[in-house]
């Protein structure tokens, strides 16, 4: 039986694209996708093994500075009996059972009059951590600047019964010769966490400290440990705190009651692996043009025809041109409903072209298109400008996040108190705007916009709860302008409106002004 085309669009496209498959991708592209997976695999088992010889070495050279800070503690303890304290050192009291003795560090050295520059509540967890007698390494605890730091601490009691605790902070060396010339071991994060997945340290490659940097990441999400630990050869990549995937390899510090991290970018390692395959992949891609212009030509009457329909149609829409419908009959199932999910996507994007992505009220375009069906009908209306007081300091102290959450709010409140023919949209920022028909040809009495700007203006008032639990309050104030009046256009009346808004701003919170040819008095509400 003769193979005709129309006998094989009524497989649809999965024919097409079986028949494209045929002709370019089954006399190299088993072969290739075999090769090209299996390279990068290797590549990555290469960076695993890499990463956790890293995290090793890292953990080695802390285990000799954690095993320094001991020996130096050590020896400065033998003088707790003597009670000799040197320029560097200083000396901080308890309550009457504890005596704080800091060695300065490069990290962290006494007060210029020998204080302790440590707060009142880190004094505190270093009593509760360390030892009675012996040394221990305790932390992280907040240093300075609101650094997280190791402590190496030694207790041991003196005569008179004083429990003397010499303390130094750990200066963990982060500059280890990691990459050995390797390009693709460049791109490293060195790290630590402690047992609650904290993480107290972490640098680039280049040595950039990270911790304060990042440090939002830090208290949004911490590092599940056992998860980390549970990774083999096979499932050591995973998504970096920041978002970035990355090879992890890991070395557990129980010294410290820390986790030592190495971490490369998935990305780079397999950049890298593609990068070598460029020349062996070169004669594939001769065949594979060769082959993709077979298959162009047996698709290019059929498919592209109803592709070009589509094309035509979005061009058109960027073009600013509305509701055009795009229909494709003969033609693959699979464009078909193309065109029916393009058909909807643009009504979606009109949609979206006329209304508030936050609060899904109209927008201004969609205001204004309103108003001009309003003046072509003859119809009177009056329009509020309403902008929102106290509201930027809301937006500062809790967030945009709240923010939104408090503009939603208001958005749902008026809209739920207006009758039906009444329109409220937001215009920008924390501004909105309402469109309201007059209930008479006399629109000059502007009644009906003064009632409801006044129950605007006691809906905006009313405390509002953000999610911390906290009651916000904010008030707000109103133009109004009314049309007809004279020649004025729709941007005529939001201008009149806007200036009555900024008129009621400069009299006070929880006012409305009315626009009139002749300045008229401000109404505090």
């Amino acid at each position: 039986m003769r193979l005709s085309y129309p006998f094989l669009r009524r497989f649809g496209m999965g024919a097409h694209l079986a028949l494209i498959i045929g002709l370019s991708a089954v006399p190299a592209g088993f072969l290739v996708a075999r090769f090209i997976h299996a390279h990068q695999q290797d590549a990555i088992a290469e960076a695993e093994q890499w990463t956790r010889a890293a995290a090793k070495y890292a953990a080695a050279q802390h285990r000799t500075q954690i095993a320094s800070t001991q020996a130096l503690l050590v020896a400065n303890s033998q003088q707790v009996r003597n009670q000799t304290v040197s320029d560097d050192q200083c000396v901080e009291s308890v309550d009457t059972s504890y005596k704080v003795w800091l060695i300065a560090s490069a990290k962290l050295s006494c007060g210029e009059s020998g204080e302790l520059p440590l707060t009142d509540e880190s004094m505190k967890k270093i009593v509760e951590q360390a030892p009675q007698q012996g040394f221990s390494i305790i932390g992280p605890i907040e240093a300075p600047g609101g650094d997280l730091t190791l402590f190496g601490v030694h207790g041991s009691r003196a005569d008179d019964g004083t429990t003397w605790l010499v303390v130094r902070s750990v200066d963990l060396s982060w500059m280890p010769v990691f990459s050995e010339g390797r390009s693709e071991f460049s791109n490293y994060v060195v790290m630590e966490y402690d047992d609650d997945g904290r993480v107290f340290e972490r640098f680039s490659a280049d040595g950039t400290d990270l911790t304060e940097i990042e440090l939002p990441l830090f208290t949004a999400g911490r590092y599940d440990s056992k998860a980390i630990e549970r990774g083999d050869a096979s499932s050591m990549t995973m998504e970096d705190i920041d978002g970035v995937k990355r090879i992890f390899g890991i070395a557990p510090l129980p010294e410290a009651r820390a986790t030592v991290v190495v971490a490369v970018s998935h990305a780079s390692i397999v950049s890298a692996a593609q990068r070598e395959l460029i020349g062996t992949l070169a004669l594939f891609g001769a065949v594979i043009a060769i082959s993709t212009f077979l298959a162009w030509l047996i698709i290019e009457r059929k498919i592209l025809r109803a592709v070009r329909k589509l094309r035509d149609a979005a061009v058109a829409m960027t073009n600013g041109e509305d509701g055009r419908v795009v229909e494709i009959v003969d033609a693959p199932y699979e464009l078909q409903q193309l065109a029916v999910a393009f058909n909807e996507m643009t009504a979606k994007l009109q949609h979206q072209a006329l209304h508030d992505q936050l609060t899904g009220l109209p927008n201004r375009r969609s205001i204004t298109q309103r108003m001009e069906l309003l003046q072509r009908d003859r119809t009177a209306f009056s329009v509020l400008a309403v902008d929102l007081d106290g509201f930027k300091p809301v937006n500062d102290t809790y967030g945009h996040v709240v923010g939104d959450m408090v503009l939603t709010e208001v958005a749902r409140r008026l809209e739920n108190c207006l009758p039906h023919d009444v329109t409220i949209g937001r215009t920008g920022g924390d501004e909105f705007v309402a469109l309201i028909p007059a209930e008479s040809s006399d629109a000059a009495s502007n009644k009906r916009a003064v009632v409801i700007a006044q129950i605007f203006l006691d809906q905006i008032r009313q405390p509002i709860k953000v999610k911390s639990g906290e009651l916000v309050k904010i008030g707000g104030c109103i133009g109004i302008a009314c049309w007809p009046q004279g020649d004025a256009t729709p941007e005529d009346v939001f201008r009149h409106a806007d200036s009555e808004l900024y008129r009621a701003k400069e009299a006070g919170k929880n006012r409305y002004s009315v626009y009139k040819p002749k300045p008229g008095a401000t109404r505090a509400a």
